[in-house]
């Protein structure tokens, strides 16, 4: 993604897209306007389960009165923190601080569990900044909220820009300092609203008092109805730096032990969904950096792999990595899941999780992705 410059353009969103005063989608009322719209549907459940809620409002040209709540689904990894320091003040009692990841919205450590989850991501109080030239946002301004089925949960998080993107980092309560999440928001049907949304998450990552990581990624917005999903025949989907993948080799940043990071690796996205056999295949492609992972680098990619359709979801489905048929990974588990986005079925977007191995040392890459629906 690029990065930023100087504020040029300021766009609403609550779920909206850049808007002038007294016109278009807005957040909220406009003068004269009504506070209608809604969520409606709700988040399907892990694993085959499908998400059919919608986004959207229906507003007049004083303004939306959309609520600001998405539902998403997406994958999330937690994991014990290296022990930095210990101290006994005093007997019985022992006060640790741990390490943190190289990246603070992706980790992999001890007592790994990964788990498919569901969220509710408020953007109620949020406007967000964005360059002419580019859909995704750069500055996150007021306070947005990530609410994970099962916690963590990021309430009222401060809108700030960094490494390019828009995120929200929690301030305040000792135990949540620092617990973040990245946003990055399209309007998948050009109707002038944001209607599609991913996010990073990183919980207690950056917190040298909290024990245990929490990170993850998630997609959402508006869900396609199963009703609007293509019955029979293949469509494909394709986007140029749609997706956004994390990779992590090593346990501790302690020396001669360092991580190696491949950080917000953009790349291209093609997914094929075949609705006579029920499948969905597809392709991340140049998901590293030559400088970063060990065995990583801008020729491999993500090869995913047999997702099973079910209304408007994919689900099932396996992730490679590979440099060119060599998978790069050795043991572990993986994950590919997906839904039709947009309320024509305008793209389709996922998640994918590796766990295993890079060269003996162990390792996790994450993927959030969205494609365009091909003529």
């Amino acid at each position: 993604m690029k990065v930023v410059a100087p504020f040029i353009l300021t766009c609403a969103v609550g779920l909206s897209g850049c808007v002038s005063t007294g016109g278009g989608a807005g957040l909220g009322a406009g003068t004269g306007g009504s506070t209608g719209g809604s969520t409606g549907g709700s988040t399907g459940g892990s694993g085959s389960g499908s998400a059919s809620g919608t986004v959207s409002g229906s507003g007049s040209t004083a303004g939306t009165g959309f609520t600001g709540q998405a539902p998403m689904r997406g994958v999330m990894i937690q994991n014990d923190k290296p022990i930095m320091t210990s101290i006994t003040p005093f007997p019985g009692t022992t006060i640790n601080t741990y390490e943190g990841p190289t990246y603070f919205w992706h980790n992999t450590g001890a007592n790994q569990t990964e788990t498919q989850t569901t969220a509710t991501l408020d953007l109620q109080n949020v406007t967000l900044d964005r360059l002419p030239t580019s859909a995704r946002p750069f500055q996150a301004n007021g306070t947005g909220s990530l609410n994970v089925s099962g916690g963590p949960n990021i309430t009222n998080a401060a809108g700030t820009s960094g490494l390019g993107v828009a995120f929200f980092q929690s301030a305040g309560a000792v135990a949540t300092a620092g617990d973040s999440f990245s946003l990055d928001a399209d309007d998948l049907d050009n109707d002038g609203t944001d209607d599609f949304f991913m996010v990073q998450l990183g919980a207690g990552t950056v917190n040298a008092n909290t024990a245990r990581s929490s990170t993850g990624v998630f997609y959402g917005g508006t869900f396609t109805p199963a009703a609007a999903v293509q019955a029979t025949g293949t469509a494909t989907y394709a986007r140029t730096n749609g997706a956004t993948v994390n990779t992590v080799r090593g346990t501790s940043n302690t020396p001669p032990n360092d991580q190696d990071f491949d950080a917000r690796i953009t790349a291209d996205v093609s997914l094929t969904a075949n609705f006579d056999t029920g499948k969905v295949n597809g392709t991340l492609t140049g998901v590293g950096n030559n400088s970063g992972v060990a065995g990583v680098g801008t020729t491999t990619n993500i090869v995913l792999e047999n997702a099973t359709i079910n209304g408007n979801a994919f689900d099932g489905g396996t992730a490679r990595m590979v440099n060119g048929s060599t998978n790069v990974y050795s043991g572990g588990s993986s994950s590919f899941n997906g839904n039709f986005m947009g309320s024509n079925g305008e793209a389709a977007a996922g998640t994918a999780l590796i766990t295993g191995t890079i060269g003996g040392v162990q390792s996790a890459t994450t993927a959030v992705f969205v494609g365009d629906k091909q003529p």
